[in-house]
């Protein structure tokens, strides 16, 4: 039996836990003022976050079956998502999650800005390399800019149409990002961010590594 829950002035909300697909009913929480959610989840991710793409801040502790589930490859995404992105208003992303190799946290970037595509700033609290390495842990942080969405070529077009056109109220990065601020990566991350960055975003400008 499907189970709603309604709660019109709840700003805040904190899941910790799995959810079983097998076995809990359908699902449907509206939360039409949240503001900021904190979501510990191992599985049924991609479903439950749907609820929460109106929100400012989104925090999600992200186990490494999560990192998994989320690795959509890019043919399958415009299947996945065909009327808005999951997160559309999300300008706060905040990740805890632990990385058992260096592409795996480009591929999480890439993974959150097909699901939020225009955030202002992205914080990743890579948990197995601070406990690695012994020293205070480090949050690395991604500061996005946006200017206005242009398209160049005719192929630039085309590929805008599937995104900013397709829609209006969630603006694709890859065409209107002009500046990007990446602040406590370690060197052997920055230079993977900084190459996906200039390859994706067609009106980037300027990449500034603090």
């Amino acid at each position: 039996m499907p189970v709603e829950i309604e709660a019109p002035n709840l700003v805040s909300f904190t899941n910790k836990g799995s959810l079983q697909a097998d076995s809990s009913p359908s699902l449907a929480l509206i939360f039409p003022n949240i503001n900021e959610v904190y979501l510990e989840l191992d599985s049924n991710l991609m479903d439950f976050i749907r609820f929460f793409g109106h929100c400012k801040t989104l925090s999600m502790f992200l186990t490494e079956p999560a990192l998994e589930e989320l690795a959509y490859p890019k043919q399958q995404r415009r299947t996945i998502i065909t009327s808005t992105p999951v997160l559309y208003a999300v300008n706060h992303l905040e990740i805890t999650a632990q990385f058992r190799k260096f592409s795996s946290f480009v591929e999480l970037v890439d993974t959150l800005l097909w699901l939020a595509p225009h955030p202002e700033t992205i914080y990743i609290d890579d948990v197995l390399s601070n406990n690695r390495l012994g020293t205070e842990p480090k949050l690395s942080k991604i500061k996005l800019h946006y200017g206005t969405s242009a398209s160049g070529s005719k192929a630039e077009a085309e590929d805008c149409e599937t995104c900013c056109t397709l829609f209006p109220t969630a603006k694709c990065w890859r065409h209107c990002l002009t500046e990007v601020t990446l602040e406590e990566f370690n060197k052997y991350i920055h230079p993977k961010l900084h190459d996906f960055f200039m390859e994706n975003a067609s009106q980037l400008s300027k990449i500034t590594v603090l």
